[in-house]
């Protein structure tokens, strides 16, 4: 398992309003070049989304579990193995921890971190700093609007 954790000296409700808006991710980080909601309303178990992130196949990610402003699970399932990612949420009294992992299951499990660990480890690192850095800039969409 690899795990990213971060402080953003932001309010819950803030981060959790960027981290749910998945078509919005390729404007802070740069580990995602494309994410498309292929659903549309709230975020909510079943639904799903395409990432498109750099040197890795496009993948569609399902979510499996999500507690409002808590807690983001979701699976994208590749040959040979399944891949679960998590963000977290807790309140400190600097703001919001962010907890990010990201899991291999399966057949092919054992090998991933080799080939891919590193690269999964910097990814979750771009994204956690993103995270922070549209956060705490208060930008919530290209306009410079909070949500």
């Amino acid at each position: 398992m690899i795990v990213e954790e971060i402080t953003i000296h932001a309010p819950i409700d803030m981060v959790w309003g960027q981290m749910i808006d998945i078509d919005g991710w390729p404007r802070w980080t740069p580990s995602v070049m494309q994410a498309t909601r292929l659903d549309e309303g709230p975020l909510r178990v079943g639904a799903q989304a395409r990432l498109v992130q750099p040197k890795m196949r496009p993948a569609v990610w399902t979510v499996t579990a999500l507690d409002e402003a808590r807690s983001l699970s979701w699976v994208s399932m590749q040959p040979g193995v399944e891949i679960v990612a998590t963000h977290d949420l807790r309140p400190v009294p600097e703001g919001s921890a962010v907890k990010l992992t990201i899991d291999f299951q399966g057949l092919l499990a054992p090998y991933l971190p080799f080939f891919f660990g590193k690269q999964s480890a910097a990814y979750m690192r771009q994204e956690a700093e993103g995270l922070k850095a549209v956060v705490e800039r208060g930008m919530g969409d290209d306009r410079g609007v909070a949500v």
